[in-house]
């Protein structure tokens, strides 16, 4: 009968779905094993560390994802969409991204380590810990191989090199505590991963009879590129400064300590963020084609799109309130018991993350490169501003008040603003009464 059942589904399921259920499916493997396994060997490491050195192990890794945009170029949906459009140029879009990264890599090296002990002059561990964190974005360059498998809606191949990584990144981390390693150790295994991963992904690459020597440079099509992305790179960095700068702006304010308790919450926070990077990385593909061939279908599967991850989102925030003390206690111990408030107020950024994932492909997909940048700076003043006004007086809450509504002005209100941004903002609003709309079909009394 079962089998029958699994027939059936299989021959209404569409080629183009069945290849994205497939495709999620393999990035939402490697994502729960991480779910699973992480928050296990990150309460591991904050109940050896202590609160006040895991705040400068975190006061350092934010400090280095100011630098990210770097690293990226703001080019992941550029480069799935031109090797999607131009599978004849595959070798030269992904050799020429390659170049592009790289460089970015070395730059964030050299100004990530001036910039720190220019910030913390007197303070050489986290000087050293910035250093080697930065060594890792020297081995994002390969991450290219990764845009190319997602291009490919194939990644499973992506998927095992990222959790042979993480799995010897895990043991890695369980040795240094029973040796009772120094920090400074966290951060080369840190490192490490990234190393790791690289090697997984050349060979995966390998795998699919791909041969990294055919890539190639074009100093046109990098000038094309960097001229489409300028604007995402600028956005990008409003993007890290909304993102990360409150653990820093925390530890200059407040101290390590309480960044080491706002850290330990955030962390558990961000454990929902997984869910829409899978999910838009699978379905964008398919809706690129989608736009071309038949935009009202576009539209209505756009629209599915925000309805399922706002109440995924909003789901999961409900469901932290009523456990987030508990399992602040149950995991972390008293040292960590504040912890729990921030949880509980951090937690409702999820819905603005959610969108966010939605709303950077769409504006790429749509050529809209300026209102991303828009939107980032807005939410990057936002919240620099109420983290200047609520940190010094409420700490790590008023930290996570302030990333929860710099993510809401960059993500939703401002796309009321610019008048082609407004159906984004249309299909937002609709999708928090999508639930509402189905109970009221349900329970309405027709004539």
């Amino acid at each position: 009968m079962l089998n029958k059942l699994a027939a059936i589904s299989r021959n209404k399921l569409s080629p183009n779905l069945r290849k994205i259920l497939g495709n999620a499916s393999w990035l939402f493997a490697d994502k729960i094993l991480r779910t699973i396994v992480n928050p296990l060997i990150w309460v591991w490491v904050a109940r050896y560390l202590g609160a006040e050195q895991l705040g400068i192990y975190s006061y350092a890794l934010s400090f280095i994802s100011l630098f990210e945009v770097l690293s990226g170029l703001g080019l992941r949906t550029i480069v799935i969409r031109d090797i999607i459009k131009e599978a004849e140029n595959k070798y030269e879009i992904i050799g020429t991204t390659f170049a592009l990264k790289l460089i970015g890599g070395i730059c964030i090296i050299l100004l990530a380590t001036t910039a720190i002990s220019l910030n913390q002059p007197a303070n050489e561990q986290i000087i050293w810990l910035v250093a080697v964190f930065a060594l890792s974005k020297i081995f994002a360059a390969f991450s290219i191989i990764n845009l190319w498998f997602l291009s490919q809606v194939k990644s499973k191949f992506s998927t095992y090199a990222g959790s042979i990584a993480f799995i010897i990144e895990s043991f890695a981390k369980i040795i240094l505590i029973v040796a009772k390693a120094p920090l400074i150790a966290f951060a080369w295994v840190f490192t490490l991963e990234s190393v790791i991963r690289t090697i997984a992904l050349i060979t995966a690459y390998r795998i699919n009879k791909e041969n990294i020597k055919a890539w190639r440079f074009s100093f046109s099509r990098a000038k094309k590129m960097l001229n489409q992305s300028w604007l995402l790179i600028l956005a990008g960095i409003a993007n890290t400064l909304y993102i990360s700068i409150d653990q820093v702006m925390l530890g200059n304010i407040s101290g390590a300590q309480e960044v080491g308790i706002y850290a330990a919450a955030v962390r558990f926070s961000q454990l929902t963020y997984f869910i829409p990077a899978i999910i838009t990385g699978s379905v964008f593909p398919n809706l690129i084609e989608s736009k071309v061939s038949n935009n009202k279908s576009y539209q209505d599967k756009l629209q599915k799109l925000y309805n399922w991850m706002t109440w995924a989102s909003l789901t999961l925030a409900i469901l932290t309130l009523i456990v987030a003390q508990p399992i602040i206690d149950l995991f972390y111990g008293r040292e960590y018991q504040q912890s729990g408030a921030i949880f509980s107020i951090h937690i409702w950024s999820s819905l603005f993350i959610f969108w966010y994932h939605i709303n950077k492909d769409w504006l790429v997909n749509e050529g809209l490169f300026k209102f991303s940048l828009i939107s980032h700076t807005a939410g990057a003043v936002v919240n620099i501003f109420l983290n200047w006004l609520l940190i010094p007086k409420y700490g790590g809450i008023g930290a996570a008040i302030a990333t929860v509504i710099s993510y809401g002005i960059a993500s939703y209100f401002v796309f009321f603003i610019p008048l082609e941004t407004r159906v984004a903002a249309r299909m937002m609003t609709l999708s928090l009464i999508f639930p509402f709309k189905k109970i009221w079909k349900i329970i309405a009394i027709k004539p």
